[in-house]
């Protein structure tokens, strides 16, 4: 039986820890937090296994593993996978302060890498596949990280791996396409806001201060994994999640799972390409390796999508669909899906914000879908 005193303070610390991380993501949950997390909460009471069927940020996964849930995650993106395995699955294992100052060692100046050594490895470019996002420079010393991480254990190379990702948020907004000239772009971007949204980030040749907000970050990160590490101990027994890459590759008895929580990319007119908003951050990561993305092109493929999420779960109990007002469908058609295949339905609503200032139509309604039986 839960301990609802130490729960509570342990979600707390948990939701706290999540506000204090670059975790940002289209559609991520974290500025949901205070809504979702009551709803979890009593959804999952008498639950020993939860499934985060596409975990995106994290954020989700780790609230499970911190309600003592033996937490299962999955997602197509390099980049998800690294912040879920570090928010529910590191063991208390962080990058040492001498292992940091190795990492940031090195510096780029015109093209030139300086204190590189041949012992890291080929240097493949980032800027080869991904042309005018960033610039030389940066390219060339997030590609020595990425190297250099190489050489650590594994947990410690997926926190510089989030923080590689964390580094390309800062790459500014309306990034440029091929053959458009990122120094111009980004001196058009400083010098033109009026508000401080951007640039303070940027030296005085206009690129991003990758060596001093990498190590800002990592201790950010290793913070982030001593709190949730502990936080994941309950009656002295850790409770890890496991990560898994693709969503078809689980080796997982859905039977097993108690409950399911599915936020897939819905898609829409109003919609960005996941494929190209994510193309940096893996193009960083995989380096040239072909990474699977769940993306669905058409309102055709969103409701074979949708039709296989609720075929897949059928051996679970029950099923959480998060979905917002700008999707591909109205939520009664959703819910009448799920009627269909025998399900009983409560949905659970919230108006909010979300994206940054200069976005459109901020203002969505969030629904939680829950649905039982079957």
């Amino acid at each position: 039986m839960r301990k609802w005193c130490k729960l509570d303070d342990n979600i707390r610390k948990a939701q706290k820890t999540l506000r204090g991380l670059s975790l940002s993501y289209v559609g991520g949950k974290r500025k949901l937090l205070s809504w979702l997390i009551p709803i979890l909460e009593r959804e999952t009471l008498g639950a020993k296994m939860a499934f985060d069927g596409f975990s995106g940020s994290g954020v989700v996964s780790t609230i499970f593993a911190t309600l003592g849930l033996e937490t299962r995650s999955c997602d197509a993106l390099h980049s998800s996978y690294c912040l879920a395995a570090t928010l529910i699955q590191n063991p208390n294992e962080t990058i040492e302060d001498d292992e940091l100052e190795w990492l940031i060692s090195h510096r780029c100046v015109d093209g030139e890498i300086i204190g590189g050594e041949s012992s890291w490895g080929t240097f493949r470019g980032v800027n080869d596949e991904l042309p005018g996002i960033l610039t030389t420079n940066e390219s060339l010393w997030l590609e020595g990280v990425r190297l250099k991480l190489l050489h650590l254990s594994p947990y410690k190379q997926l926190i510089g791996h989030c923080v590689m990702r964390t580094l390309s948020l800062r790459v500014p907004f309306g990034t440029p396409n091929r053959g458009v000239s990122t120094f111009a772009h980004r001196v058009k971007q400083k010098d033109q806001q009026k508000k401080p949204v951007l640039g303070h980030y940027l030296n005085s040749s206009y690129e991003i201060e990758v060596v001093h907000w990498f190590g800002d970050y990592v201790h950010k990160f290793n913070e982030g994994v001593r709190t949730l590490s502990e936080l994941r101990m309950v009656d002295g027994i850790a409770n890890r999640g496991d990560t898994f890459t693709l969503f078809d590759d689980l080796g997982l008895d859905a039977s097993r799972i108690d409950i399911a929580y599915f936020d897939p990319p819905y898609g829409g007119k109003s919609k960005s390409d996941y494929n190209s908003i994510y193309a940096l951050q893996e193009g960083m990561l995989k380096m040239g390796e072909t990474t699977s993305s769940i993306h669905m092109a058409d309102e055709g493929a969103h409701r074979r999508g949708f039709e296989r999420m609720i075929e897949i779960s059928a051996p679970i109990p029950k099923i959480i669909f998060s979905y917002d007002s700008t999707s591909w469908t109205t939520i009664d058609e959703l819910c009448g899906m799920l009627r269909d295949s025998g399900r009983t339905v409560r949905v659970e609503t919230r108006d909010h914000e979300h994206g940054k200032a200069s976005m459109t139509n901020r203002r969505v309604v969030e629904n939680l879908i829950i649905a039982e039986g079957g």
